[in-house]
């Protein structure tokens, strides 16, 4: 958040065993750049997955104004099946791409979530990074 050319705010980071992926939008590919450089400076970064969508300032506020629309959609789906209600899934939407970070608790429940995300309207495509518990 201190870089400038970034904006922090719209900048989602995940990191998962010193994997950092970075989601959300971006106003060019000078910040999306920037994003990933500040990302390695970080101590224990072992790898960089830079997933940032480029879009213009001017076309952002409707982006996102549909992106919350769809998120909404996809979080009520997955709240439905009673397989999925012990699963921890957190969804964010960016371009019509839903992503799961999370966990739930087998690999058929994975792959419930992912094929009931890709159901309401939308729904570009769907980024799966779900853990599966340990037992």
């Amino acid at each position: 958040m201190a870089d400038d050319r970034t904006p922090g705010l719209d900048v989602n980071v995940d990191t998962w065993d010193g994997k950092v992926t970075l989601f959300g939008i971006v106003d060019s590919e000078q910040a999306k750049a920037a994003a990933e450089r500040d990302a390695r400076k970080v101590s224990g970064v072992k790898a960089v997955v830079n997933e940032l969508e480029v879009v213009p300032s001017a076309r952002q506020q409707a982006v996102k104004a549909d992106d919350e629309q769809v998120e909404q959609h996809v979080k009520d789906a997955l709240r439905r099946p009673a397989e999925l209600r012990d699963a921890s899934i957190d969804v964010e939407v960016r371009n019509g791409v839903a992503r799961f970070t999370g966990t739930v608790p087998s690999g058929a429940e994975r792959i419930r979530a992912a094929v009931i995300a890709r159901t309401p309207a939308g729904v570009k495509a769907v980024r799966d990074d779900l853990r599966v518990a340990a037992r």
